[in-house]
């Protein structure tokens, strides 16, 4: 017999930390310390679950789509380069409501809608819309614009859509430029030495078959070597010399190819990027003789991998903010990127995605040295990721708040064919300032509410006996008593934060443990 009025030994369950997410898998196959979901979250190298970064109002040059930005650091002068609305705008710096200054004098005029990307070779930005190609510098009293339609024989130039500064021979900088729009687009143009104007149009290395598979991007890797990424396959091109009849051209793969040049990324010693099949790591490429479920990193998120908008992917793109490897992609109906894919480049865990953002391009600069991810909207709008405040700034003096929401694995108390009593949960929270929904999940079934804007730190709750001291305390340890529910084989804690920052260390459950049920 068993009977829950005697002593029977409380069981306990949790985690005292979170690493990460991992969709898809059953819930309580979990390790303790990994969520079933998680969005507007982020897990960082302490193991703390904590909301994502708010952003901070930097400028708006135009009521249109960013299209490209580039940060040009010389010598004792640095500016932020943004395109917006076929307009070239620069800014001393990226602080709250900064001055976004026209660069005029460009013709002919940059597209109002492509995108556009940049490279930068000694003192001088090249960039280029698809159509157009052109070179900016400060000469120490004005920008200097030009535009080369021209190879240097006279022939028009490619449409160049993808560039990249790179050293050839061992020796000197190159750019490196190829185009989807042009009409040999497997093909890498280099231009003369420390010259990006300058491009002959036999110097050229056809990278692939030949078979129509067209480059989508580029980027340096280790040794000097560039990976090529094809809309079907991938290569590694080796520039050995500054005779182009000598680069090694080698296939790391032919099955699988990129779906947006701007996904790939030089993460440390890797490359990631995006493919029709989730995020690959071309290290894991190169040593693997398949393409196989160990060379991607998304494994963990393939639902959300799932939701992409495959039609219009191509607008994805990839940047960097601390040691994120973040990846802007349009989910469901969108055909713009409306979340943030944010991956831990030290766990090697995804913290899930990001809402309330449409970042189109972003870019990250070092004014005095201090290193700032800037992104450019959908509505042209700059926005600074800011770990310092907990909401989106979306003009001045105007803010949303972002809803956090995590969501625990699933406990069974080491007994998964045991009927369990509830009994309590808790909760520790670290430096949080706002409020959270805290819910129960029994077995899958609709989430109960424990609490509804529940606090997370220990502010008094007004009206008080004055005087008093409203100095918050860091840390708060939250206990429900949670005896009422039912009984449950299973049990996972969903937070959802209504305001502030949410940061939690620990979750602990405690249950007493039914005897197994025979059926006879």
């Amino acid at each position: 017999m068993y009977n829950d009025q005697i002593d029977d030994p409380l069981q306990p369950a949790g985690t005292l930390s979170f690493i990460g997410v991992r969709e898809g898998l059953t819930p309580s196959l979990l390790d303790d310390n990994l969520c079933t979901h998680a969005t507007d979250i982020v897990f960082d190298t302490s193991a703390r679950c904590n909301s994502r970064p708010g952003t901070s109002w930097v400028a708006r040059p135009q009521a249109a789509a960013v299209q490209g930005q580039w940060y040009y650091d010389i010598p004792g002068f640095e500016r932020l380069l943004v395109v917006s609305n076929g307009k070239l705008y620069h800014l001393s710096a990226v602080g709250i409501n900064s001055t976004a200054t026209e660069i005029t004098g460009i013709t002919p005029a940059l597209s109002t809608t492509h995108a556009v990307v940049f490279s930068q070779l000694v003192d001088t930005v090249y960039f280029a819309d698809g159509s157009n190609y052109y070179s900016i510098k400060w000469d120490g009293v004005a920008w200097v614009i030009a535009n080369i339609p021209n190879f240097s024989g006279g022939s028009p130039l490619a449409d160049f859509t993808i560039l990249l500064t790179c050293a050839v021979g061992g020796a000197s900088f190159r750019v490196i430029a190829s185009g989807v729009n042009t009409t040999d687009n497997d093909l890498l143009y280099v231009s003369n030495p420390l010259d990006g104007a300058t491009f002959n149009s036999a110097n050229n290395v056809r990278v692939g078959k030949g078979d129509g598979d067209p480059i989508r991007g580029v980027v340096s890797g280790q040794a000097g070597q560039m990976f090529v990424a094809k809309e079907n396959s991938v290569w590694v091109v080796s520039p050995v010399s500054a005779t182009l009849a000598d680069w090694e051209i080698r296939a790391i793969t032919e099955d699988l190819g990129c779906v947006a040049g701007a996904t790939m990324r030089m993460v440390g010693q890797d490359v990631l990027m995006l493919t029709p099949r989730g995020v690959v790591s071309l290290a894991r490429l190169q040593q693997s003789d398949t393409v196989n479920e160990a060379v991607f990193i998304s494994s963990d998120i393939k639902r959300t991998i799932a939701r992409i908008n495959w039609e219009h992917a191509g607008t994805a793109h990839a940047f960097a903010w601390d040691d994120f490897y973040l990846v802007a992609v349009p989910l469901d109906d969108a055909t713009t990127p409306n979340a943030i894919l944010a991956y831990n480049t030290i766990s090697g865990r995804w913290s899930g995605y990001w809402t309330g953002l449409q970042p189109r391009c972003a870019v990250e600069t070092r004014f005095a040295g201090r290193r700032d991810t800037v992104m450019g909207d959908n509505e042209g709008k700059l926005l600074r990721i800011n770990p310092d405040v907990s909401r989106d700034q979306t003009s001045l003096g105007t803010y949303a708040a972002i809803a956090s929401v995590m969501e625990t694995k699933a406990w069974n108390f080491g007994a998964p064919e045991n009927w369990k009593q509830l009994f309590t949960v808790a909760v520790q929270f670290e430096e949080a300032t706002g409020t959270v929904d805290v819910e129960l999940i029994c077995d899958g079934r609709a989430a109960a509410m424990i609490e509804e804007d529940a606090r997370t730190n220990q502010l008094p709750q007004l009206p008080v006996q004055l005087p008093v001291s409203l100095a918050a305390d860091t840390h708060l340890r939250r206990s429900w008593h949670i005896r009422t529910q039912p009984r449950t084989r299973e049990v996972r804690l969903r937070l959802t934060s209504t305001g502030g920052i949410l940061r939690v260390r620990e979750i602990r459950f405690q249950a007493w443990l039914d005897t197994v049920e025979v059926l006879r």
